[in-house]
């Protein structure tokens, strides 16, 4: 299977969703890009879906199945399922304007067709595999690699592999980047249960590229002290104003403890010691009392200056979140 034969045609589009028929013998993979020719245009499309059937009617192919009757002529056919994800017109790549026509010619991509659409890049996450040959590496740009990102697929598709191979390459090449890198499984550090399998510990420069937090060792502490009312909306996104407004009236009296002497006070007087409507100070200290001693200890320590440090050093920081409750996560 070459890249200049067809490998077959279009039989028809809807959106951004193509179905092809494949020749005789054609060998495809899921995943697998393919390269469609329709006028001045190029599409490039990504196989998601196949079936395998025939012409007959299902009762026509039970009744030969079992020998009882033979059919014919009839037609054994492959229809692949693709999703347009690039389109190239007049020198141009940019996502999909429109759609392929019926019967146009589809082909394996190439190695030109890798370079079209200009996958490579300095932090490389894999290689771009056409049947059993490797077309070219696969990356991301240095100055491509947004603020915040997500990784999103079905079980076993592959993120925790891709997010492993993505931070090391973070890690060599700082400091040129660095990376705040939060493990909701607990799959980073060592990797998945599965061995051989190998996690950013096994990194040779993770002794002095990587800064590891977890609430298992203690590291991964926000003490009570370096909290304000100011950092409550992101603690507590549902606090309405009159809790706000209390909160600020205690640390203006209390100061930087305010937290731990409103706690006391409330548990032995039932009261806060100053005028405040009753009901918004009760919700206000249902929401003090419920941060966790283990991740909220009275002291004037944060991991977060720790790891804020690191990052501007170049530091990448690994935050394991995996022991905690969802709601102390948000946190």
């Amino acid at each position: 299977m070459n890249s200049i034969d067809p490998i077959g045609f279009i039989r028809g589009t809807k959106g951004d969703s193509v179905s092809f028929l494949v020749n005789k013998d054609v060998c495809l993979s899921f995943g697998q890009i393919v390269r469609i020719e329709s006028g001045e245009r190029l599409f490039y499309a990504r196989v998601i879906n196949s079936e395998s059937s025939s012409t007959l009617e299902l009762v026509e192919q039970l009744r030969e199945a079992e020998g009882k009757e033979a059919f014919g002529p009839y037609s054994a056919y492959r229809n692949v399922d693709a999703m347009l994800f690039l389109e190239k017109r007049l020198g141009k790549v940019r996502s999909p304007t429109f759609n392929p026509n019926y019967r146009d010619k589809v082909y394996v991509a190439s190695e030109e067709d890798c370079s079209v659409l200009k996958l490579s890049g300095e932090l490389e996450v894999g290689r771009l595999r056409s049947e059993d040959q490797l077309l070219g590496s696969v990356g991301i740009n240095i100055d491509a690699v947004p603020r915040m990102m997500g990784m999103f697929g079905m079980t076993g598709s592959g993120k925790t592999n891709t997010e492993l191979i993505l931070n090391a390459q973070i890690i060599d090449n700082s400091p040129k980047t660095v990376a705040l890198i939060f493990d909701f499984a607990g799959q980073l550090l060592e990797g998945k249960e599965i061995k051989p399998q190998r996690g950013l510990r096994d990194h040779p420069l993770f002794h002095t590229k990587v800064q590891y937090y977890s609430s298992r060792d203690g590291k991964m502490a926000v003490g009570l002290h370096t909290i304000t009312p100011g950092n409550l909306d992101t603690l507590f996104p549902d606090i309405q104003p009159p809790q706000r407004r209390i909160a600020w009236e205690l640390y203006k009296h209390l100061g930087a403890t305010w937290i731990e002497k409103a706690r006391e006070s409330y548990r032995a007087n039932g009261n806060l010691e100053l005028r405040a409507n009753k009901s918004a100070a009760e919700a206000l200290m249902q929401k003090l009392a419920s941060l966790p001693h283990d991740l909220f200890p009275p002291s004037s320590y944060t991991f977060i200056d720790s790891a804020l440090r690191n990052i501007c050093n170049g530091v990448s920081c690994l935050v394991d979140i995996s022991g905690l409750r969802s709601e102390d996560q948000t946190a």
